[in-house]
């Protein structure tokens, strides 16, 4: 993955983390940690609602036409 794909992954995440928040003031933390020398892992948590259980259904499960992602910014994140 390109390094603008990462970055626009990364972005994608904290501001739906935000969008979808309807406190007054969100909160949304960022772990990074090195995973073997050639990866890393990233983390965005965020005081927010969740993602929505049909949402992650279909990640964990696979898409069908009647089961389907409504975002494609979830699928951005996942395969980034």
């Amino acid at each position: 993955m390109s390094v603008v794909g990462f970055e626009t992954a990364i972005e994608e995440g904290v501001e739906n983390a935000v969008k979808h928040n309807d406190s007054p003031s969100p909160t949304v933390r960022i772990r990074v940690e090195r995973r073997d020398g050639e990866w890393i892992e990233i983390e965005i948590e965020d005081d927010g609602p969740g993602i929505p259980e049909h949402e992650t259904h279909v990640l964990e499960r696979g898409e069908t036409s009647l089961k389907h992602a409504d975002r494609l910014g979830i699928w951005l994140m996942y395969w980034s």
